[in-house]
């Protein structure tokens, strides 16, 4: 049993606030920046945006929360991560992929309890929303029970993040067996995976808030055609997306030639399986044909550029993909692929990456990667309408960034400053569904070192029971 104080908490605070005096970077369609800007909550949306010295005249009964020599910005979006994989910072350094599942990820998985799940599950949150992170899709794959997905969703609600939890689904193929993939991280048929999917998703989707369900297929090496035309069928049913790991490397591509005669794309393509409900996750080795069909159909690409740089995975075609109107987001990935969950440093990186790689410095700005931690990934969620931009009617989903820093003085362009000189550690306010959850850098929800301490007592007793060193 976990203590009293790590049990999930469903109230959501609904006060009136008006943040003022702030650079407000709205992300709207005119990219509007407002200087002197404020905006007002009221019942968890956004009620109103504008200057300062007319919404203090309008709404003077609200909470206010001064954000002068701060920039106002929607809430960021990561769009890949796997929360699970916190209990493996610092183990996985200098692995490629492969050899990363072996010899790290499938050894813990097998010794993963539910109550694992949901203290690393409970630490990689609260990280998330101290470096400006209001909405995450966690692929939740490394014990995908029921009762392990729902201690996510109860993590989640604790410390009051949106979550979009991908629960990971597979199949026992043949091609398991080629690529030493372990019994037991295959413990379901595909009725029984799609059967807990439905469960989970009938239970949270439209009914809480902050917790959504979609289904992720792992990796194609351990999916069958049916397995994923079955999670096709299940996310056009719910009218959400399905979420999946696809081309993250050479050896991935290689598989999947080898098992199903195509390239990983190409064969979802071909099923007819690939659309605007499909998120997929890294697409480092796409040939051009590919990247047309994704922007045919209107697929969502989700780019991990520490992630591919920290297993050596490769550098994914961004810049071609954007050419062609695909819609790009971002993601961390797991602490045990990046080690953090830092978004804005992944911001960093995922643009200078692109730079380097063309040899061209004008070939990816500071506003395209914010678009891809707002807007775009509200739109590969199909929540363009409620969040990624600070608009009227949107929910309630915005942070506060420090000025007054050394790293950020002065601030010429708002947006610049965030993606290129930022550090995560600059975020002073969260407020997620109108719920202030991070103020003046202290988590609000949970008590930040007692829920740490129990943490580190979790971890080593699992790396004992799973012989890691």
């Amino acid at each position: 049993m976990l203590p009293n104080f790590l049990v999930g908490d469903k109230n959501m605070s609904s006060e009136s606030i008006l943040i003022t005096n702030g650079i407000v970077v709205t992300m709207n369609k005119k990219r509007e920046v407002l200087h002197d800007g404020a905006v007002y909550i009221e019942s968890g949306k956004i009620a109103a945006v504008g200057d300062t010295k007319s919404l203090s005249k309008e709404y003077s009964n609200a909470k206010v929360i001064d954000a002068k020599e701060k920039i106002v910005l929607p809430g960021l979006i990561n769009a890949h991560t796997h929360s699970a994989q916190t209990l493996l910072r610092g183990l996985g350094d200098d692995m490629n992929l492969f050899e990363w599942l072996a010899k790290l990820v499938y050894p813990i998985a097998e010794s993963l309890t539910p109550d694992d799940v949901y203290i690393a599950s409970l630490v990689a949150f609260m990280e998330m929303i101290r470096f400006g992170v209001t909405t995450v899709i966690d692929n939740h794959k490394d014990l995908a029970s029921k009762e392990a997905v729902i201690k996510v969703a109860d993590a989640a609600q604790k410390v009051g993040i949106r979550a979009v939890i991908a629960r990971g689904v597979r199949d026992w193929v043949p091609q398991c067996e080629k690529w030493e993939i372990p019994k037991f991280v295959v413990p379901y048929t595909v009725e029984e995976e799609m059967k807990i999917t439905k469960e989970l998703i009938e239970m949270y989707n439209g009914k809480n808030e902050l917790i959504t369900i979609i289904p992720g297929p792992a990796a194609m090496f351990t999916s069958s055609e049916h397995l994923l035309i079955e999670t096709n069928k299940l996310a056009k049913e719910y009218k959400i997306p399905y979420h999946m790991h696809i081309a993250e490397t050479q050896g991935s591509v290689k598989a999947c030639l080898e098992d199903f005669g195509k390239r990983e794309v190409e064969l979802l393509y071909d099923l007819g399986i690939l659309g605007p409900q499909s998120q997929i996750v890294h697409a480092v080795w796409l040939d051009d044909k590919e990247i047309d069909y994704l922007a045919e159909t209107g697929a969502h690409v989700v780019y991990c550029p520490v992630s591919n740089m920290f297993l050596g995975s490769g550098i994914a075609p961004i810049v071609k993909m954007l050419e062609k109107g695909v819609n790009v987001t971002i993601g961390t990935d797991g602490s045990a692929s990046n080690n953090n969950q830092d978004i804005i440093s992944t911001l960093k990186y995922g643009a200078l990456l692109q730079k380097v790689h063309h040899l061209k410095s004008t070939v990816i700005s500071a506003e395209t990667m914010l678009e891809m931690a707002t807007i775009n990934g509200a739109k590969a969620l199909g929540m363009e309408n409620e969040i990624g931009s600070i608009e009227v009617g949107k929910k309630a989903d915005v942070i506060i960034v420090r000025t007054d820093v050394p790293e950020l003085t002065p601030v010429n362009n708002p947006v610049s400053s965030i993606i290129y000189a930022g550090v995560a550690t600059d975020v002073d306010t969260v407020i997620i569904n109108g719920d202030v959850v991070l103020e003046n850098g202290n988590l609000t929800k949970v008590d930040t070192a007692t829920v740490l301490s129990e943490a580190n007592k979790k971890i080593s007793d699992l790396y004992k029971r799973a012989k890691i060193k």
